[in-house]
């Protein structure tokens, strides 16, 4: 039987390690590329970051006006001014202030310009334009900061692959990423990722394609594309970060495509093992089962499982500072989590382990945070997760972060 993580209080405190001086990383210079292999946590004791167990506010509320309320949020970014974007299923665009109130909306269903059928994770630029995927119709509408609409592109790509909006450069040059895989036993294999920087004009349809920056060999699971990008990330300040599906390892590459820096974490994970994968299956197939919606042949499920891509990050995303925030791929109890009903005598950890880069590279710790709850946007002081509230309805709960100099 699994038992809860110990030594990390959920949403509240960092897992740093041990309280002695840590063990300096290894820095060298690999063809031409900086290569930062981490060992031990560079935070010292008394000096980690830590996110606040309480929220400082929330956005959304369970009853009320209709742009208050909520319904599957899709992703949240920061305008210029202190107000906050929320991406909402409800196929809107919602503006709230920085005590949560909502402001303003704009966006709508439909399949005219910027209208959505599938609304993605929106990017902002530095002009307060706004750039939002639609997942379905597989385009991108641009907004100024007003809300209106500027122009609307589709993300069209040569060739096979799987087509993403990851970001934009402070500028407001898109960034598409494009994955390629190839179904396999007993899982499917990305044989690689690549990201297009595109310039726009203004207004216009027109499109000016930048450069291309490819990352050889990625190998992550298929499942890992669920959302809005495929283990990358997009810094506002000219950077494309890319994670490994091999192992736990950041790749930072310039608007030309050169690789930068490589960032890796060596540490032993929790071991996987044939009773993990057995019960998995039983509870994979059990939660099809129970919902009378076909049941998956066997070794379908066994591509879904954990051990396909473990252990590797698979999720990243950039704060304003230039940090780096990693979500390691959270092994059994995370996998299974979604079947955890059909389980009902196992203890599972409710929590992922998040680590931390500094700009450079270097590892300065975790935070353990609760899979409900994986953060969304780092900005200043705040960390905004996607979570719901008591009664179930949507929410985004802001938490004060607590950087000790």
């Amino acid at each position: 039987m699994r038992k809860p993580l110990a030594g990390c209080v959920l949403l509240a405190s960092a897992c740093s390690g041990s309280a002695v001086l840590p063990r300096e990383p290894t820095i060298e210079l690999i063809d031409g590329v900086r290569t930062v292999t981490n060992h031990e946590p560079a935070w010292p004791a008394g000096k980690e970051w830590r996110i606040s167990h309480t929220p400082l506010l929330e956005i959304g509320v369970d009853e009320g006006a209709a742009g208050e309320m909520l319904t599957r949020p899709r992703g949240v970014a920061a305008l210029p001014s202190s107000e906050t974007l929320v991406a909402d299923g409800s196929k809107q665009l919602r503006v709230f202030d920085d005590r949560g109130r909502f402001i303003r909306a704009f966006g709508r269903p439909g399949d005219g310009p910027c209208e959505f059928n599938e609304i993605g994770v929106p990017y902002v630029a530095d002009d307060g334009s706004v750039a939002v995927p639609d997942w379905r119709t597989r385009k991108v509408a641009v907004f100024d900061s007003a809300g209106d609409c500027l122009v609307e592109h589709s993300l069209q790509h040569a060739g096979e692959g799987m087509t993403d909006l990851a970001g934009r450069l402070g500028g407001g040059d898109l960034v598409l990423t494009n994955a390629q895989w190839a179904w396999g036993t007993p899982r499917a294999e990305i044989s690689w990722v690549e990201a297009d920087i595109l310039s726009i004009a203004p207004g216009s349809p027109d499109v000016t394609h930048l450069s291309r920056v490819r990352q050889l060999e990625w190998n992550g699971a298929f499942e890992n594309l669920k959302g809005a990008s495929f283990g990358s990330a997009v810094a506002r300040g000219a950077n494309v970060y890319f994670t490994d599906g091999e192992d736990y390892t950041i790749t930072r590459y310039d608007t030309t495509g050169r690789l930068e820096v490589r960032m890796r974490l060596v540490i032993q994970p929790e071991p996987i093992t044939d009773d993990d994968i057995a019960t998995y299956r039983r509870a994979a197939l059990s939660w099809h089962e129970r919902r009378r919606s076909p049941r998956p042949p066997v070794e379908i499920v066994d591509s879904w499982h954990y051990a396909s891509s473990y252990p590797a990050y698979r999720t990243i995303l950039i704060d304003e500072l230039g940090h780096v925030w990693a979500a390691r791929q959270g092994g059994f109890d995370e996998w299974i989590w979604h079947f955890r009903d059909e389980l009902p005598d196992l203890e599972l950890a409710a929590s992922n382990t998040w680590d931390i880069y500094a700009p450079d590279g270097v590892w300065l710790g975790s935070l353990l945070l609760s899979y409900d709850r994986s953060p969304r946007l780092v900005r200043g002081n705040r960390v905004y997760f996607i979570g719901e509230s008591e009664a179930g309805e949507a929410r985004i709960f802001v938490h004060e972060l607590s950087r000790p100099s």
